[in-house]
């Protein structure tokens, strides 16, 4: 019989035939340990496959049952945390994916690799819930441990943060180490490291900053904003006339954009 089983269940697992072989061990009335075990496993990689798939309720089930069964295998147990929390996250539920975050942090022992991942993963849960000094804390603990553009995208949420924190000066430094990691989201970075140097007041960096936007991602939608941001630097120094020349330059450039109307109202 244990001959059988482990036919059974390796068999199911090369062919990645897992609903049927869930339908087997559901016909048995009382399953072995072993046999539990590879329910678990199963129930793990059906959830992953249905996520991979975009079927992410039908892996959420298949993840909480495996979730269920987290004693007979631990590593399997803390990995099912990890995908069920992405899960939870991309179906916007963001709490329960913070409870999973943490529940697979907790749970890894030595198995460490995926902590950056799952920091990561936890500081936008807590960020989506508004809840910025517990996600500034996750994202710091995981930059160091991603690469890319992953960190890039880490240290902006850094930076924003502490803007939310009213922290500008923290916050710029942040902006400026996406930069520096070759952010994906450069215009983005570079234009927040302008709008906090105008929160401190500092205007004229805040205008070189903003005509470096505006120079380098003409086409991005942060370049509107920069040029409506300089024209509110130029108010700020009583430079009226710079103002109403930047304004029109905004209007000529991004008649369509939001931020043109706006000009329009001010000037």
């Amino acid at each position: 019989a244990a001959q059988v089983e482990d036919y059974i269940i390796n068999s199911y697992m090369a062919d990645r035939n897992y609903n049927h072989a869930l339908a087997t061990i559901a016909k048995l009335r009382k399953p072995s340990d072993k046999m539990l075990r590879a329910k678990q496993n199963i129930l793990y990689h059906l959830g992953v496959q249905q996520f991979n798939a975009g079927k992410t309720a039908d892996a959420i089930k298949s993840l909480e049952e495996a979730a269920k069964l987290a004693s007979y295998d631990k590593a399997v147990a803390a990995e099912t945390q990890l995908w069920l929390a992405e899960a939870y996250y991309k179906n916007k539920r963001y709490s329960n994916a913070e409870a999973a975050y943490r529940k697979h942090l907790a749970n890894t022992g030595r198995m460490k690799s995926n902590d950056a991942v799952s920091n990561f993963g936890l500081g936008y849960a807590l960020y989506q819930q508004k809840k910025y000094d517990a996600a500034r804390k996750a994202f710091v603990s995981a930059v160091d441990g991603l690469t890319g553009s992953l960190k890039g995208d880490a240290n902006n949420r850094i930076g924003d943060c502490y803007y939310y924190a009213r922290n500008y000066s923290q916050a710029a430094t942040y902006y400026d180490r996406a930069l520096a990691d070759g952010s994906t989201a450069a215009d983005y970075s570079l234009f927040q490291k302008g709008f906090m140097l105008g929160l401190q007041k500092r205007h004229d960096d805040k205008i070189k900053i903003m005509d470096k936007v505006v120079a380098d991602y003409p086409s991005s939608v942060y370049a509107p904003k920069a040029l409506y941001e300089k024209a509110q630097a130029y108010i700020a120094l009583g430079k009226n006339e710079s103002a109403e020349s930047t304004i029109h330059n905004l209007m000529k450039k991004y008649p369509k954009s939001s931020d043109s109307r706006a000009g329009q109202l001010q000037l």
